[in-house]
């Protein structure tokens, strides 16, 4: 699928939403059959609590419970599944890393003030909580040489 190019002068910037401009619009809202969102959703249903999300981390976090906690597990499975049978090698890396892994991918010193930083050390160094995956995964390169032959590595 070939993304349209834009010009900018169709998409110009605006104070707020409100300011929003339809460029295009595709398909049609007729499958649509209800007008709620998520969180209404798992809300009617009891799966998703904001609340409780709040509560134990503050906002912008929920809980998810019964089959929308099974759902997103089977989802998450799923696609791990799907990788690893189209060829990537399935590898689960730590959350928590150190500040010379940080600097390695160029997450800092750019986004420190963006970054959770752990108030413990790592081996004499900062640690931080990674912001994606990526930081850990490239890092598993860092300091090796990778053959031309053994690419492209896909992980998952």
């Amino acid at each position: 699928m070939q993304i349209p190019n834009i010009p900018s002068e169709s998409a110009p910037d605006g104070k707020d939403e409100s300011d929003n401009k339809i460029i295009r619009v595709w398909g049609s809202d007729r499958l649509r059959l209800n007008k709620f969102d998520h969180v209404q959703i798992g809300t009617v249903t009891d799966t998703l609590s904001i609340d409780c999300g709040s509560k134990i981390s503050g906002s912008r976090f929920a809980v998810l419970k019964g089959r929308l906690a099974s759902l997103d597990r089977k989802l998450i499975n799923f696609f791990i599944e799907h990788h690893v049978k189209s060829g990537y090698e399935e590898v689960s890396v730590p959350y928590i890393v150190t500040r010379s892994t940080m600097t390695g991918t160029g997450q800092l010193p750019k986004f420190e003030e963006d970054l959770f930083k752990i108030t413990s050390k790592l081996g004499g160094e900062d640690a931080f909580l990674i912001p994606t995956a990526e930081v850990p995964v490239t890092n598993i390169y860092r300091d090796s040489f990778v053959e031309e032959d053994s690419l492209p590595i896909r992980h998952v």
